[in-house]
């Protein structure tokens, strides 16, 4: 394992308010389609509690 690990980090924002930031490790095993697929995912329940849009949601 290398001594330094690279991160990526990920944003996306939302018409209607939500903003996700997405923090990975750079292993090359993560494409972009899979990580907006399971954002969206994410955004949607958040959106199904019918809360009003958090000021950041961040996940890891």
């Amino acid at each position: 394992m290398p001594k330094e690990q690279r991160m990526t980090t990920f944003t996306f924002s939302f018409k209607d308010g939500y903003r996700v930031t997405l923090t990975a490790p750079d292993e090359g095993k993560c494409p972009a389609t899979e990580v907006l697929d399971r954002v969206v995912d994410l955004v949607n329940c958040l959106r199904s509690e019918q809360k009003p849009p958090p000021q950041e949601a961040t996940t890891q």
